[in-house]
C-alpha cells in the first residue's frame, strides 16, 4: 500500500548476535569472524557424552526389530530393508566422546550374498548418513577395538551391537539360488524379559528324581548381562513326600535363547520362571 516500514531497532540485530556468541563461548570456543561453523560446533559439543555413557542402539519399529525381506538370487540370495524406519545410533566425536543421533532408513538391498555362509546385517553412521551393510562372521566374534564393523568383510561381523554399530539380523545362506534364512534381532536401549516356561521331556533320573528341559527364545542384538531361573511350580506323582530334592541349571545363554534343565523328586509337570536383562 506504499506504507514505509518501521526502522529495524538495534536490538533486533544485537540480541541474536549476543546469543550466538554466548553459545560459542559456552562451548569453550573463541569466536572468530571468519569461521561460520562455530554455532554448529557448539551445538554438537553440547550433545557430546563420554563414550561409556552412550546408549545402546534403538530401532523405531514394531517389536524393536527392523523389517527385512530375503530373496533368492543366482548366488546365496539378497536381503532388503525398507525406507522410513528410524534408528537411534551414536557416532564418535573423538577424544573419548560421542553423541546419539536419530536417522531414518532409505530403501536398501544387499548385493548377492555368499552361498552356504553366515552373514550379519548391521548399521553404522558414515559421514552424515545411515550406512546399512552386511558382513560375514560368527556369533562368537569379539567387538573390534573401534566398536564399528567393516562393511563387506569376509569375517568378524558377528559381534553384538555396540553404541556405534547396530546388529540388525543374522542371515544364513544355503546353496546358490535359494532364499536366505533371516533372524531379525531386537535393538533396544534396555533389553529385559521375565517369562514362565514349561518343562518338557520330563523323565525319571535316578531313584526319585525326574528331569525336564526348558528354553526361552530371545533374539536380542546382544547377549544377556545376567540371567536367573527358578522352579515356579511342580506337580508331583503323589503327595506325602518327606524328602524332596530339587536342582536347576542353565545350559546356554546367548543372544538367541536361554536353555536349561531342572530336577525334582516325583515331578510329572513343572514350570520355570526365567528373567534376563542386557
Amino acid at each position: 500500500a506504499g506504507i514505509e516500514g518501521s526502522a529495524v531497532p538495534a536490538a533486533a540485530l544485537e540480541h541474536p548476535m549476543r546469543e550466538i556468541v554466548a553459545a560459542i563461548e559456552g562451548a569453550n570456543l573463541v569466536p572468530a569472524a571468519e569461521n561460520l561453523g562455530q554455532l554448529w560446533a557448539a551445538i554438537v559439543s553440547a550433545a557430546a557424552m563420554p563414550t561409556e555413557m552412550l546408549p545402546w542402539p534403538d530401532v523405531a519399529a514394531a517389536g524393536d526389530v527392523l523389517p527385512i525381506t530375503p530373496a533368492a538370487s543366482t548366488a546365496g540370495g539378497t536381503v532388503s530393508v525398507p525406507a522410513g524406519f528410524g534408528l537411534a545410533l551414536s557416532e564418535s566425536l573423538g577424544n573419548g566422546t560421542g553423541r546419539t543421533r536419530f536417522l531414518v532408513t532409505s530403501a536398501w538391498t544387499s548385493g548377492d550374498l555368499t552361498a552356504n555362509a553366515t552373514h550379519y546385517l548391521r548399521a553404522q553412521i558414515s559421514g552424515d548418513a545411515l550406512l546399512v551393510y552386511t558382513a560375514r562372521g560368527a556369533d562368537t566374534d569379539a567387538h573390534p577395538a573401534s566398536r564399528v564393523g567393516t562393511p563387506g568383510a569376509a569375517a568378524g561381523g558377528g559381534f553384538d551391537s555396540t553404541a556405534f554399530d547396530a546388529l540388525l539380523a543374522k542371515i544364513v545362506t544355503g546353496a546358490n539360488g535359494t532364499t536366505p534364512t533371516v533372524t531379525p534381532l531386537i535393538n533396544r536401549s534396555r533389553l529385559s524379559v521375565g517369562a514362565t516356561v514349561a518343562l518338557t521331556g520330563i523323565a525319571p533320573s535316578g531313584a526319585n528324581l525326574a528331569s525336564g528341559a526348558w528354553a526361552l527364545t530371545l533374539n536380542w542384538a546382544r547377549r544377556p548381562a545376567w540371567v536367573t531361573a527358578t522352579l515356579a511350580g511342580v506337580e508331583r506323582e503323589f503327595g506325602g513326600h518327606v524328602d524332596l530334592d530339587e536342582s536347576m541349571s542353565i545350559s546356554t545363554d546367548t543372544r538367541y535363547a536361554i536353555t536349561g534343565s531342572a530336577l525334582s523328586d516325583y515331578m510329572i509337570e513343572g514350570t520355570v520362571r526365567v528373567t534376563a536383562a542386557a
